[in-house]
């Protein structure tokens, strides 16, 4: 993202969400080894909702082992902390 700060970010939700975010990255916090804090300056907004189209249902994902589970703890702290703003 330093290198090349440009970026497109696609956002999809159940229903019909979905839209791409075009702007630029800026590396704001990298307080844990492989994940970042990054601040999306958008430009531009473009709606891609489709109305033969429809998410039904999110992503879910999980560590499948022990050692994985351990090291993705700090990372989801971290994540819940960014998300309530500290």
């Amino acid at each position: 993202m330093r290198l090349a700060p440009r970026l497109a970010l696609v956002v999809l939700a159940v229903g019909v969400v979905a839209v791409t975010a075009y702007g630029r990255a800026l590396v704001a916090d990298e307080a844990l080894l492989d994940v970042a804090e990054v601040r999306v300056d958008v430009d531009r907004v473009q709606d891609a909702r489709r109305s033969a189209c429809a998410i039904e249902r999110g992503v879910s994902c999980g560590q499948t082992d022990a050692d994985a589970k351990a090291r993705e703890l700090p990372v989801r702290s971290a994540l819940e902390r960014l998300a309530r703003g500290g």
